[in-house]
């Protein structure tokens, strides 16, 4: 009897002390819905980079194009602006991550591209850049000013 109870007590312990650390444990995060804390947490393992949005950033789409030399990671936010000329029916292009391939990045004109794409890493044979769009939608006017550009260019990192 004496010994039937050390292993209830034992067991309630354990049971205890995983309970614990299972609410330790790192949660998951998903790119297509809100954190806790309201932004987005986009990660690419592949290219090695993450980036964290803003709450603004609701509904996002990405999109991958590549080439020889390069691959873009597109970032698209909603619009309603009819006006605004789009190259995806109802979204503005709101930045995109180049992704140079190993030596893509030594064959480019640096006087053209880094004045366009600015570097904020490297992954492996990887150089990661970035550009933020310069004109958005009507919609997006009060909300893209250069705060909240600074805000998606200091939450870009290598992974």
């Amino acid at each position: 009897m004496k010994c039937m109870d050390k292993f209830k007590k034992l067991s309630l312990v354990i049971f205890g002390v995983i309970l614990v650390f299972s609410g330790c444990a790192k949660k998951a995060v998903y790119m297509d819905r809100p954190a806790e804390d309201g932004r987005y947490y986009y990660q690419n393992k592949d290219l090695g980079f993450k980036v964290t949005l803003p709450a603004e950033f609701i509904y996002y789409q990405t999109q991958r194009v590549a080439t020889e030399d390069y691959i873009d990671i597109e970032f698209y936010v909603p619009t309603s602006d009819a006006e605004f000329v789009q190259a995806v029916p109802g979204y503005a292009q709101a930045f995109v991550i180049r992704v140079y391939k190993k030596n893509g990045w030594d064959k480019v004109n640096h006087n053209e591209a880094t004045a366009i794409y600015k570097k904020f890493g490297t992954s492996g044979d990887y150089t990661l850049t970035y550009h933020l769009a310069d004109n958005m939608p009507k919609d997006w006017e009060g909300k893209w000013t250069e705060d909240f550009k600074n805000s998606i260019k200091n939450n870009l990192s290598e992974k």
